[in-house]
This record gives structure tokens, C-alpha cells and sequence, in this order.
């Protein structure tokens, strides 16, 4: 053998275990050689051009043993541990290492993205955290609101009822329309003059001159002031006047009951005031749908909803007709199924049989309108070619629901009634016809009738509320110790119809002051 060769055992100290063999090369030019050492390692194979380097040595046909990953598991998560990457041999510059190096660039990756991901978990942690603690500062400061808004609008309403209650539990407004032949409405008519006294919160009070005959047979002028708690001159907008009505549909709201109607004499202008037309010439049910949809808007904010539910009847002949359906072929207006219940537990529900539709949006309102005016009786007569023959009643239910309270028990209601014209059978020449002298008979004696229940109601006494059909429908808003009701006396200004404007004011001027419901205080004007 030209070679030498020397194997060489190391042993640990410390725990006196044996170390792999090392093998030095001391001469190139051999390439196998047989040596015994302490690991009994015999017919070592050499690679040529290795003399003077340390190789590994082990059995023909043997494989290395692989060093144990030392790993431990933390938080159902395996950790790696450095002293693996430190077990690791070192990397020759320029050399490539094959699958150990792909190996450790793999595990400094992880280990890398790991940091990353536990400071992006740290970081999630602490906003989290901040995030519920202001979450749950915003949920405590809403219900404080909540409570707040609860207080407050129990207030609004005890305030309103007071202010309502201090103005009457019925109040009557008077509107004078404009003259059709008039050359601009903001004049006023012949015959017509709106004194202001100071102190009047707006005008209060508009004045009549009538020309009569004296005991001696001369014509003289008379004078007669009529004091209400609104008037409207012929200049007045619709909005002017649905500011005043205002109030009453938001104590509709609020649970109680109220009735609104238009009376006068035909051609007085009953009908635009309570339907209107299109535009800046709406009615009041036009807009009190509008101002109920905008409060619903606004309270659902705050967790309150409304459900509204509107029906419309007319009164004929003292007869009830449903609006929202058709008549059958061949039977005449009044001759439907409905019928009024006078029980004291029948309660707001008293129209038995009576069809109601959901008012989902505002525009479903102006639909509902158009459909039951289209069913109306009307007629022509000498004060008018489409004279309204009976009572149109339309009646809105609110059903208030608060979030946490549920449903209040009692709905509010509010009833827009577009009454018959009140002039006498002679003026509208019923008297020569013998359905239109039915039809004004039966008109009259309903309107004599409310007015005979509102004064009962004033006096404390017994009201007739059985005597016509028209004070049976309106008997639950009537009657109610929370009931409210506005009369608007609407006046025609024409030369000709000043005998039946001066009976349409002296029977409001006598409705006013009534106290619904039993006894109660009212402010004065003055």
C-alpha cells in the first residue's frame, strides 16, 4: 500500500459517547484502502483529489442517520426550536447544498412569516379590543338617547294635549274663498271685512254687512261680526291652512281620537279644502298623509313604527255605501252591507263590514282619493252642476308600536269628513225635484243633528248620537274624553249666497266652545 492513512475515534467527555470517525487523506493518489478504528469501519472507498480533507466515513451501502428535529407545540401550534437551526453545518461560499439549503430557506420563510403573523395578531388583538370597548360605549350611549327621546316625546305630548285642551276640545276655523269673478283673490269680496284687534294671534274674526228690510219696509245695511278661532281670508294657501290643522294630526298620532270636516253651504269650497288638486294646491288629506309619513320616517330611527290603515264611506240618504268597492249592478248607493255598531265595547271599530287598504307610501293616499270621489253620489242643482248629495268620511287608523313596548293598545285615529252642503232645500231648488228633495232632507237633518250633539256635548247633557247615521259613524272620536274635533265653516263670498254664509257662520259660531267629552278649561282670546 503507497498510501498512508490515519483513522482517528473521538469520545466525549462529558457523556463518553462515540463520535463519528473522521478520516484525513494524506496522499491523491490512492483510492481504496482497508484501516481499523473504533468504529470498526474496514475497505474505505476514497475519491481521488480529497488528500488533506476531512470526509465522513461510513459502511458501503449504509445511509446517515438524520438528525431528530427537536420541535415542541405551544398554543396547538408546533414551534421550531433555534437549537435545530444551530445543529445545522455551516454553508460553503459558491457551493451548492441541494436539498438542505431549500430546506433551510423554507424554514427561515416560515419562521419570518410567522413573526409577521403574530405582530399582525398582536395588533388585531388590541384593536379588537378597542373596537369593543367603543362599541360598547356607542350601544350605552344609544339607550341614554333612547331614554332621553322617550321622556322627551312623552313631554311634546303632554304639552300638546295641554295646548290642545286649553284651545277647546273642538275649535272652528272659518275660510271665505275667493270670489270666482273676483279680478285677484288677495281683495276682499263686496260685503266682507276681517277686522285685526290687537292681541289676536292672526285673524279671528270677519265680519257681514246684509242688506234688510226694517219694520217700515226701508232697506237698511246690518253689520255681523263672527268670531272663530282661525280665520282664512280669500288670500289664505293651502298651507296656511294645513298649518293650522297641523297640531291635531300629530295628537292622531300619538294615540288619540280626532275628527276634522268641512262644512258649508254648496260651492263654498268644502271639497278643495279638505282633497285639493295636484302641486301647491294639495288638501289637508294630502298633506296630513305627507306629515304622518315624514314622522314615521323619523321615528324608526328610534325604533318606533306605524302601521296606517285608511277606509272611506259615504253617507247617503242616511245610508252607508263602502267607497272601496263598487256597487252590485243595479242596486243603488246606499244599498251595501255595512252596518254601525252602538255597543260601548265595540269601541273605534263601530262600521262593521268596512274595507280597509294600507297606505304604504304618501302617493297611495292621492289613489285612494281618486277612487272613492269617482264613486260619490253627486248631482246638479241650481247652486252647482256636480253637487256632492252625501257625507264623505274618510277615517286613518294608526297602530303605534315601540321597540321593546309592542303595539299600543288603543290606535289612533283621525276621520277627514267632506260634509254635504248645508243650504236650505228651497235655495238649491230640491224642492222642485222629488229624489234631490230626499237627498237635501236627509243632508239637513244630519247636519241639525251634529249640531244638537255638539251642543250636548257642551252643555254635559245626553248627545243624540242615534238620530242620523252621519253622528253614529263619528261617535268614537266624538264621544272620547281624548277626542278632538276642528270645524272648518267654509263661506262663499258671492252677493247671492250671503243669506246662507250668515246661517253657515252663526251655526259655527255657536259649535264653538264645546268641551268633548265632559268638562274641561279653554283659554280666551282675549
Amino acid at each position: 500500500m503507497t498510501g498512508k492513512r490515519k483513522a482517528r475515534g473521538r469520545t466525549s467527555e462529558a457523556d463518553g459517547t462515540s463520535k463519528k470517525p473522521r478520516l484525513t487523506m494524506l496522499q491523491t493518489n490512492v483510492s481504496t484502502c482497508t484501516t481499523a478504528n473504533n468504529g470498526g469501519i474496514k475497505n474505505l472507498t476514497v475519491i481521488s483529489g480529497n488528500a488533506g480533507r476531512r470526509v465522513s466515513v461510513r459502511k458501503p451501502g449504509s445511509k446517515p442517520a438524520p438528525k431528530p428535529v427537536q420541535s415542541v407545540v405551544e398554543n396547538n401550534k408546533p414551534v421550531i426550536r433555534t437549537a435545530y437551526l444551530e445543529q445545522m453545518p455551516e454553508k460553503e461560499p459558491g457551493k451548492d447544498h441541494g436539498t438542505m439549503t431549500d430546506d433551510m430557506a423554507i424554514i427561515k420563510e416560515y419562521a419570518a412569516l410567522k413573526a409577521q403573523f403574530e405582530d399582525l395578531q398582536k395588533r388585531y388583538d388590541n384593536q379588537d379590543a378597542e373596537y369593543n370597548a367603543k362599541l360598547s360605549g356607542i350601544v350605552a350611549h344609544e339607550a341614554e338617547l333612547m331614554s332621553e327621546l322617550k321622556t322627551k316625546d312623552d313631554i311634546r305630548r303632554a304639552m300638546l294635549n295641554t295646548i290642545l285642551e286649553l284651545r277647546g276640545s273642538i275649535r272652528v276655523f272659518c275660510r271665505v274663498r275667493p270670489l270666482l269673478s273676483g279680478p285677484t283673490p288677495d281683495l276682499a269680496p263686496p260685503h266682507y271685512s276681517f277686522p285685526h284687534r290687537t292681541g289676536d294671534l292672526g285673524e279671528t274674526r270677519v265680519c257681514l254687512d246684509r242688506e234688510r228690510a226694517d219694520v217700515t219696509g226701508q232697506t237698511r245695511v246690518t253689520s255681523s261680526e263672527f268670531e272663530f278661532d282661525h280665520v282664512f281670508p280669500p288670500s289664505a294657501s293651502q298651507d296656511a291652512v294645513f298649518h293650522e290643522v297641523e297640531p291635531l294630526v300629530q295628537t292622531a298620532l300619538d294615540g288619540n281620537q280626532v275628527c276634522i270636516f268641512a262644512y258649508g253651504q254648496t260651492s263654498s269650497g268644502k271639497t278643495f279644502t279638505m282633497n285639493g288638486a295636484k302641486g301647491a294646491h294639495r288638501g289637508i288629506i294630502p298633506r296630513a298623509i305627507e306629515t304622518i309619513f315624514a314622522y314615521c320616517e323619523d321615528m324608526a330611527r328610534h325604533g318606533v313604527t306605524f302601521n296606517i290603515q285608511a277606509a272611506c264611506l259615504q253617507i247617503y240618504n242616511d245610508k252607508l255605501q263602502d267607497l272601496l268597492k263598487s256597487p252590485a249592478p243595479g242596486t243603488d248607493a246606499g244599498s251595501t252591507s255595512l252596518a254601525v255598531q252602538m255597543r260601548g265595547d265595540v269601541g273605534w271599530d263601530n262600521v262593521s263590514g268596512l274595507s280597509t287598504q294600507t297606505i304604504a307610501e304618501p302617493d297611495d293616499i292621492q289613489r285612494f282619493i281618486d277612487t272613492a270621489s269617482s264613486r260619490r253620489v253627486t248631482s246638479s242643482t241650481q247652486l252647482n252642476d256636480e253637487s256632492s248629495r252625501s257625507h264623505m268620511v274618510t277615517r286613518i287608523m294608526f297602530t303605534r308600536t315601540d321597540a321593546g313596548a309592542g303595539p299600543l293598545t288603543k290606535p289612533g285615529l283621525l276621520y277627514l269628513v267632506d260634509l254635504a252642503g248645508s243650504e236650505r232645500v228651497k235655495a238649491s231648488g230640491a224642492d222642485q225635484n222629488s229624489k234631490q228633495f230626499k237627498e237635501a232632507t236627509d243632508i239637513n237633518k244630519s247636519l241639525s243633528t251634529l249640531h244638537k250633539v255638539l251642543q250636548e256635548l257642551k252643555a254635559g247633557g245626553r248627545a243624540p248620537f242615534r238620530d242620523a247615521m252621519l253622528t253614529k259613524v263619528l261617535m268614537p272620536a266624538l264621544s272620547s274624553a281624548n277626542g278632538r274635533a276642528l270645524m272648518i265653516v267654509n263661506v262663499n263670498p258671492e252677493p247671492e249666497a250671503r243669506a246662507e254664509s250668515y246661517n253657515s257662520m252663526t251655526t259655527a259660531s255657536e259649535t264653538n266652545k264645546v268641551v268633548l267629552g265632559g268638562k274641561g278649561k279653554r283659554a280666551r282670546r282675549d
